[in-house]
């Protein structure tokens, strides 16, 4: 049995040395595979913080830029007011020479009417004659009559209310008893009466 130890006593050592040179060849492979996992995280910080770099980079540019940009929407939207408070003083302005204008020509028609329709001549019993001088109108010479524009129309068989210096109209009489406003013809007196 002592040759069985002793020979168990030397393969034992060899056994162990073998065990221990093939975990330590395991353990040293770990290590080199770890070493290259730390490699490449390494590489990955080292890009992430590139990464970020660049962003921090780019993010302080585009604040900048926003704080341009806002500025720039300050002063148009400045610009834009001012140009809104031009337009409404030019439309409030214009309004007013308009209205000035108006209320000159109305006066002045209002005067051309009274003095350009002469007082009516009866032709007949039902309509008067009337001879179109320039600058009047189908509503000052209906006006001046008491009747409608659509009245004279339809008498004269008129289109439009276009007329031309010259032209002769019938003016219907409003009744039999009614005058015009302007001076009242006179009928025309009989031999009898």
């Amino acid at each position: 049995m002592l040759p069985l130890v002793l020979g168990w006593l030397i393969v034992l050592p060899c056994c162990a040395q073998e065990s221990a040179a093939r975990e330590m060849a395991r353990q040293r492979e770990d290590l080199r595979a770890l070493q290259e996992k730390l490699g490449q995280f390494s590489n990955d910080v080292r890009a992430a913080q590139e990464d970020a770099a660049a962003f921090k980079g780019d993010l302080a540019r585009l604040k900048s830029e926003n704080e341009t940009l806002r500025k720039e929407i300050a002063r148009l939207e400045g610009l834009i007011q001012k140009l809104d408070a031009a337009r409404e003083q030019n439309r409030k302005t214009i309004v007013e020479e308009v209205s000035k204008e108006l209320a000159t020509f109305r006066k002045t028609m209002a005067v051309e009417s009274s003095k350009s329709v002469p007082p009516p001549k009866p032709v007949f019993e039902e309509a008067y004659e009337h001879v179109v001088k320039k600058g009047e109108y189908l509503a000052a010479i209906a006006e001046a009559y008491g009747v409608t524009v659509a009245q004279i129309k339809e008498a004269n068989q008129l289109k439009s209310n276009e007329l031309k210096a010259g032209q002769t109209l019938l003016i219907p009489k409003k009744s039999s008893t009614a005058r015009p406003k302007s001076s009242a013809p006179s009928k025309k007196k009989s031999k009898n009466g």
